[in-house]
């Protein structure tokens, strides 16, 4: 199985830089992917990964799984792709390879 990290807990802030420290940390000790991210609040409703977090998680996967759980713990479930259709993301750049 995976680890389990939680290192995002403030209100109201773009969370992108930790995100991506976040990430470079994992990849430095040999995690090479993420599979799942969950997004909690103490609301009675969801929230979700603003615009530039879901851009920045496009680059590792456009199926990763999200769960969005609010205050009594009921959660709801979602992959990136539903969440940023149309995604420009690493497939879409020119390929090194000559012959192409």
């Amino acid at each position: 199985m995976g680890d389990i990290h939680a290192p995002l807990c403030e209100r109201w802030t773009v969370k992108l830089f930790k995100v991506a420290m976040l990430k470079m940390r994992r990849m430095s000790e040999g995690h090479l992917r993420f599979v799942a991210l969950a997004v909690s609040c103490d609301y009675n409703h969801y929230i979700t990964p603003c615009g530039i977090c879901r851009q920045f998680m496009n680059e590792f996967g456009k199926n990763l799984e999200i769960f969005f759980v609010n205050n009594d713990r009921t959660y709801k479930h979602s992959v990136l792709a539903d969440l940023l259709p149309f995604a420009f993301g690493p497939e879409d750049l020119p390929s090194n390879d000559p012959k192409e």
